[in-house]
């Protein structure tokens, strides 16, 4: 293991458990203060608005990834930003995204034909406004980003976050139905722009957007953008599929079953590559460090994400019955083994964060285009067997990308495969153990207790098991983890 000793490092070090720190407490404060009211939200509405909730957000997904053209990566990664080239990032943030805006609203009807739903056309124009809001806010967020202040993005994360969520809450008890979702979606956008501004009081200058600085930045972010573009081309192309060739309620239990089998990715993964692209940019040019920094982080994500993952495989059925009700029983297969495969997809998201921040932004993009040409005809395929059968096809074609990509982006930073694997591999042991201690209770006596008690069971043992053979076999993961949060 690298040792820690020079000034500079022990500075990036406290940075980034500062930043840590900050996201991880906002984050959980969020989801305990949104929890209850997102599954009452659930609760009061109907799986068929959450398929066309989806539908309308799928094509305002894919229009952000065009938003700035992948400018918020360059202002991030460039090492020597100078004041001129933030006036004109804002800019051409502010010109591209209401061009996307206007290029929404005219196809908004288009596209309602397609999917065969009259009032897409104007839920889309009313989640478009959010490219507008959100160009507007860009750039000094992204100038927090990349100094690690993420005391001050994290708050204003929390307060729209949980801002949106009463909004929507009020609306759907008030009425409104799917529209609630729609019209609450700019409470977000809304609230950032005036927390980021109050923290960081940032006024653009009036000057012109082009220039050959502003070439340079395009050229990296285009090659950003190209790979978000790929990335969203193969991860949303099983919504696509469901939408089209399912309707809209098949869509709606598959959602539930994805977004709940992404929870532990989006809530606790996904902060980890927002410190680690940043982090790993400020150390780009010194290998053995960004090769300690690059295993030590794969660790840690394994140790945290491996047992939620697997935990919430095991309480699937429990859990939906007793807090979404009957109602929702269709999800319960899907959620099973996309739980199962986003163990991959939580390894898999510090990539493009390696790559990009060594300036090697084409292989984020060759990795992305490997994966958008094979998995959407899986998808397609799998779709003969309903949600079920996207749901394994996730299963059975994303390993093998995921050991090429893998391969791919660690190759940069000369890891091999099997040093990759044996870095996580005592979080795989104590995974495996906890896996087949409560496979073996479930077995004798599950039958018998009620939901309740099964579903606390289920946790309460599992954590003991995992935590038990990780003290007793490899206490070294806990110390490790442990040191990262106290250490000053």
């Amino acid at each position: 293991m690298l040792e820690e000793h020079t000034a500079g490092e022990i500075s990036v070090r406290r940075r980034v458990r500062f930043a840590a720190t900050w996201l991880a407490g906002t984050r959980l404060l969020g989801q305990l203060l949104t929890l209850g009211m997102t599954v009452l939200i659930t609760r009061l509405l109907q799986p068929a608005d959450f398929g066309l909730y989806g539908m309308a957000n799928l094509v305002i997904s894919f229009l952000t990834l065009f938003e700035g053209v992948g400018l918020d990566a360059a202002i991030i990664q460039k090492q020597n930003l100078a004041v001129e080239d933030a006036d004109r990032s804002f800019w051409l943030m502010l010109l591209i995204n209401l061009g996307l805006y206007g290029i929404t609203f005219a196809l908004s009807p288009l596209l309602a034909w397609f999917f065969r739903e009259r009032q897409l056309s104007g839920m889309i124009r009313i989640l478009g406004l959010n490219l507008i809001l959100v160009a507007l806010y860009g750039v000094p967020y992204n100038l927090m980003t990349r100094e690690l202040a993420f005391d001050q993005r994290s708050k204003a994360e929390l307060v729209s976050g949980v801002g949106h969520s009463l909004i929507c809450l009020i609306m759907v008890l008030a009425g409104w139905g799917v529209w609630a979702l729609v019209y609450s979606s700019l409470a977000t956008p809304l609230i950032m722009l005036g927390l980021i501004y109050y923290y960081q009081p940032w006024i653009p200058r009036l000057c012109s957007p082009f220039s050959g600085e502003s070439r340079g930045l395009l050229n990296f972010g285009s090659q950003i953008m190209l790979s978000r573009l790929l990335w969203y081309a193969y991860s949303n192309s099983d919504f696509l599929i469901a939408g089209r060739l399912l309707g809209k309620e098949a869509l709606g239990y598959y959602t539930l079953a994805f977004e709940m089998a992404s929870l532990p990715l989006e809530k606790v993964v996904s902060m980890i590559p927002q410190i680690a692209y940043p982090t790993f940019a400020q150390v780009q040019h010194e290998e053995e460090r960004v090769r300690h920094y690059f295993l030590k982080t794969c660790r840690l994500v394994a140790l945290i994400v491996f047992p939620l993952f697997l935990g919430l495989f095991l309480v699937a059925e429990d859990l939906i019955r007793l807090v979404l009700t009957g109602k929702w029983a269709a999800a319960i297969g899907p959620l099973k083994i996309l739980c199962l495969m986003s163990i991959l997809r939580s390894l898999a998201v510090l990539g493009a964060p390696l790559t990009n921040a060594l300036g090697r932004p084409n292989i984020a993009l060759l990795n992305s285009l490997l994966c958008a040409l094979i998995l959407p005809p899986t998808f397609w395929v799998g779709a003969r067997f309903g949600i079920q059968g996207i749901s394994l096809a996730w299963l059975i074609a994303y390993p093998f990308l995921f050991l090429i990509i893998t391969s791919n982006s660690i190759h940069t930073i000369r890891i091999t495969l099997r040093e990759y694997w044996l870095n996580l591999l005592p979080v795989i042991e104590a995974s495996l153990f906890m896996l087949l201690v409560i496979f073996g209770l479930q077995s004798l006596f599950w039958s018998a207790l009620t939901l309740w008690f099964r579903l606390f069971l289920t946790c309460f043992l599992g954590a003991v098991c995992y935590v038990g053979i990780l003290w007793l076999a490899n206490r070294s993961l806990l110390e490790e983890l442990l040191e990262f949060i106290r250490r000053d």
